[in-house]
């Protein structure tokens, strides 16, 4: 697919779908041919039937780019944890991940990358009082950056000053075995909201293309971007960390899992 994808060509998104498709999405603001979308029917028809599938359903489609989603909220909060307001040098907003640490046991945050655009950007939680500065930003796995702080506790804001305990966290790369799961968001603008998960592609927001970024579902807003992507287990009532919320593309959510943030960033959740 590599010759097709923005900027060489119109595509910008492209992955399975939980429904049993491959999906396909072009640039809106490309023209594309009968004829490129001949070429790459052909080019996925030949890689399915190399992994004994005779006929591959593939589903086209246009959109923008993804679209990031900063905004705002207002709690203070220490130690810093994940699910609360951040807000960076620039003044641009979005929600902490969760707190995490590096190999060395460095401890910080993870928040996304399109708001702690730098190494050294300044954040503040909720607006003025200091948090920090990045110290690391992701590549292509992950739309995530670390931020190095002392105070900071495995738990998540979900609501109405309700925290919970982070139990652990989903460590491995997506997969089919995970179209279907039900996840949570907790975003500073929406609050708690849930839905499924429903493919991972890869895409790109016009500069960085991400690799195996997951779809969901489930409702956001701007402001949500950096929010936690968490399962809850119903028989234990544990919370799983799945991944940071990146944004809205092709009217769906999508978020960067944390295989991609560990990968990227060389850090990992902390649990308590």
């Amino acid at each position: 697919m590599e010759p097709y994808v923005y900027p060489k060509g119109p595509v910008i998104g492209y992955g399975f779908d939980i429904n049993g498709y491959f999906e396909v999405v072009f640039y809106e603001g490309m023209n594309v041919t009968d004829s490129q979308i001949n070429e790459i029917y052909n080019v996925i028809s030949k890689r399915a039937s190399e992994v004994s599938i005779k006929e591959a359903p593939v589903v086209f489609g246009k959109s923008d780019f993804i679209q990031d989603e900063v905004s705002g909220y207002d709690s203070y909060y220490r130690p810093i944890i994940g699910a609360i307001k951040v807000t960076g040098e620039t003044g641009a907003c979005g929600t902490i991940g969760y707190a995490a640490q590096t190999g060395s046991g460095t401890k910080g945050y993870v928040t996304v990358q399109h708001l702690g655009t730098y190494v050294g950007y300044d954040m503040y939680q909720p607006t003025s009082d200091a948090a920090g500065s990045v110290s690391k930003i992701s590549g292509h796995y992950a739309d995530a950056c670390f931020v190095p702080y002392s105070n900071v506790a495995a738990k998540i804001h979900v609501g109405s000053g309700v925290t919970k305990n982070v139990n652990s966290y989903v460590s491995s790369a997506p997969s089919n075995s995970w179209s279907g799961w039900g996840v949570y968001m907790s975003g500073t603008t929406s609050g708690v909201k849930s839905g499924n998960v429903v493919g991972f592609q890869n895409l790109t927001d016009g500069q960085m293309t991400y690799i195996n970024m997951v779809k969901a579902n489930y409702i956001s807003q701007p402001g949500d971007s950096g929010a936690p992507v968490y399962r809850v287990i119903p028989t234990t009532n544990e919370y799983r960390l799945v991944g940071v919320h990146k944004g809205t593309f092709y009217s769906s959510r999508w978020f960067s899992p944390n295989s991609g943030v560990i990968s990227d960033l060389g850090v990992t959740p902390l649990t308590a």
